[in-house]
């Protein structure tokens, strides 16, 4: 049993996955660069894998160090072991087309993260959730404190806190658009 598999559930979501690889140090120089490839062309087959590594491989060569002709499919393989790389289901020339695991792109940035039923939170959902918040705490607590419940200072302090969650998130979002490689 790999390590990786003996720190997460099969059923835990792909952040746990992407955790436990980092934790065991399953990832490789030439895994991290093939997974960057998946990460700017999110669905290959081997043949167009080994494409669009050299493309990649010209624009960052540190990167993307010099693989054997079937190291790519090896390393693609080696990602598919680790539940990072899955079959898409579909064929291109009679090849399988391989892709990503669903929401890993962004789980693998810190970009998204999954409740325990496997459905995502994004930045932008929590800025959201946190900007609703703010308002509501604003009503609520200005009756709480007209009605002797709650005091000022604990009004104003409640509200600091959720509008600092929402700046947080808010900032969070605006980096993730800047963002333009992933940084494995």
């Amino acid at each position: 049993m790999k390590l990786a598999d003996a720190l997460v559930r099969s059923t835990d979501p792909i952040t746990a996955k992407a955790a436990a690889v980092g934790i065991a140090g399953r990832l490789g120089t030439n895994q991290r660069a093939v997974l960057r490839v998946f990460y700017h062309f999110p669905e290959m087959t081997d043949g167009e894998l080994r494409e669009n590594y050299a493309k990649r491989r010209e624009l960052k060569p540190s990167e993307h160090p010099e693989q054997a002709y079937d190291g790519f499919q090896k390393r693609r393989g080696e990602l598919v072991e680790q539940g990072l790389v899955v079959n898409s289901g579909k064929t291109r020339d009679g090849m399988i087309v391989w892709r990503l695991e669903e929401g890993f792109d962004k789980a693998i940035r810190g970009q998204v993260v999954f409740t325990e039923t496997g459905r995502p939170i994004t930045f932008e959902d929590a800025a959201k959730c946190a900007r609703r918040e703010v308002g509501k705490r604003r009503h609520v607590y200005e009756n709480k404190v007209r009605d002797g419940t709650m005091t000022p200072a604990e009004s104003a302090r409640e509200i600091e806190v959720m509008s600092w969650i929402q700046l947080h998130f808010e900032r969070l979002v605006e980096r993730e658009k800047s963002q333009t490689s992933l940084d494995l």
